[in-house]
């Protein structure tokens, strides 16, 4: 009947209107979930006291450990008497479970102050077989060393001086380059014996020689790693950002004790006193596979950067592996940004950083890779017992690239210490040439657990997935509808023209 055909008609309209208006909303969700997406990840990546993202930066859920392999010197006798070239001896791990919590000191929506209070605790477990923090070794001696570089920068005439009273003193003293030290001095520090008894003499030499030396701000106790909040103050406070003005400054360092830029005295030039980068826990989200990643390590109190390398895959996360590449400590001869890092009087080989100008004390201290891994050759060969290898070696970071959250991380540094050849220096009659001697390096280490893995997927990646999912199926919908509707409509176009033939038949 004509009533009847109208509602079918009616019935067919509806449903194409259905269907368009599904597939124009299956099309619009297709274009802009992504917007929709990175706008609820943004919005929880923005720092506020409470939320996961604040919560989790003041205290990591995944475990953190430092592990320290220590150098221990088996040809001590023959260097000092012979001039034999050192003889090392990598022993290691003694592993620590590193307690992080960043206290806060000051914030606001947009900034947060805080101090990196961390402490370690030994872990035999993850330690080396039957390694305890007792254990003995052979070590340069950090004390004599930094005495004696202070020396080297005095001309002829004070060091004439200063040799006749040092080599009288070393004798009666027993003086040596090297000490033997159990791992815990090494690693949390001690009370030097020869630091104090020079101290002790200060009013008892003449006074010029005192002046030299700058014996009244010699500290007797020697300290490689920070513990606690004591030393936490030490390192000083650092300001970041919330992300709230700019996501892409989540976490971004940009004030440390209170200014924006490190010690003038640290670095040549504004370009090496720059702060970039977070702290390393953290890079920009979005990341992309091109972009390189900025930290700020208040340990070499300066910034640096790791480049794409490969997709890795931890518990079925993809991540954005990034790695130090040679370049970055390149010579200076090599790579001129460098020169912004040499030292005070001298710029040095590739590989090498000098850090003792950060220190209390200025100790001729030099950070590098491990073993010198990318460092110049003739490091590695100065030293029996050096194997640098990229896998055991290299510092890299394992970030998810929407969040920008690392996942996974080594990040590896040497202490070195410089020994020169000193004139009228009897300790050192038997140097030759410039030698870096390393102390120990550390490799701080840390990896997202199951757990966290798995609430991630669950509250990160799947909502995409369902957004992906959800604007393809509105869009699949829409397009069946309208193919049945156009079923349909074909079904009752054909029906009706064959009736019309039979008609005129």
């Amino acid at each position: 009947t004509e009533k009847k055909c109208c509602t079918y008609n009616l019935m067919l309209r509806i449903f194409i209107v259905i269907s368009g208006l599904l597939i124009c909303l299956g099309i619009l969700a297709a274009i802009f979930h992504p917007n929709l997406y990175r706008y609820m990840v943004e919005k929880e990546l923005v720092m506020k006291p409470g939320n996961e993202a604040y919560n989790n930066w003041y205290s990591p859920p995944s475990p953190v450990y430092m592990q320290y392999f220590m150098f221990n010197y088996t040809n001590v006798a023959d260097i000092l008497a012979k001039g034999s070239k050192p003889q090392v001896q990598q022993i290691g791990p003694y592993s620590y479970k590193e307690i992080r919590i960043n206290a806060v000191v000051e914030q606001n929506d947009y900034e947060i102050t805080y101090l990196q209070n961390y402490s370690y605790v030994f872990d035999p477990v993850t330690s080396c077989q039957n390694c305890s923090e007792s254990d003995m070794i052979w070590a340069p001696d950090i004390a004599v060393l930094t005495i004696l570089n202070k020396m080297n920068a005095l001309n002829s005439a004070e060091l004439i001086f200063v040799a006749t009273f040092f080599n009288i003193y070393q004798y009666k003293q027993k003086v040596s380059l090297f000490q033997y030290r159990s791992v815990y001095e090494m690693l949390w520090g001690y009370k030097d014996s020869f630091l104090t008894n020079i101290r002790m003499l200060e009013d008892k030499i003449p006074k010029f020689i005192a002046d030299l030396l700058n014996l009244e701000k010699i500290d007797p106790y020697v300290v490689l790693q920070h513990n606690g909040t004591k030393e936490a103050e030490s390192i000083g406070n650092i300001t970041i950002l919330t992300g709230k003005s700019n996501i892409n400054d989540v976490q971004k360092v940009i004030k440390w004790r209170g200014l924006n830029h490190t010690d003038k005295n640290f670095w040549k030039t504004m370009y090496g006193r720059m702060l970039n980068g977070s702290d390393g826990s953290h890079t920009q989200p979005f990341l992309e596979r091109n972009s390189k990643v900025y930290l700020f390590t208040a340990d070499l109190a300066r910034s640096l950067y790791v480049e794409y390398e490969s997709d890795i895959t931890v518990f079925d996360i993809t991540l954005y592996r990034h790695t130090t590449s040679q370049w970055l400590f390149m010579n200076s001869s090599v790579n001129p940004d460098n020169e912004a890092f040499c030292g005070p009087t001298k710029c040095w080989g590739t590989g090498l950083l000098p850090i003792g100008q950060t220190q209390d004390g200025n100790p001729p201290l030099f950070m590098s890779s491990p073993h010198f891994y990318q460092g110049d050759q003739k490091l590695v060969d100065a030293i029996n017992g050096l194997h640098p290898n990229k896998s055991l070696h290299a510092t890299f970071l394992d970030a998810e690239p929407t969040t920008g959250i690392v996942m996974q991380a080594h990040k590896r540094l040497q202490i070195n210490i410089l020994v020169q050849p000193l004139k009228l220096i009897s300790i050192t009659e038997n140097i030759h040439e410039d030698v870096f001697l390393p102390i120990l390096y550390v490799d701080e280490q840390a990896m997202i657990d199951q757990k966290s893995a798995d609430k991630f997927k669950s509250e990160v990646l799947k909502p995409k997935v369902y957004l992906e999912a959800g604007s393809y199926t509105i869009l699949g919908i829409g397009v069946l509808i309208l193919l049945v509707v156009i079923a349909v409509f074909s079904r009752r176009f054909y029906k009706k023209r064959k009736n019309n033939e039979y008609k005129e038949v």
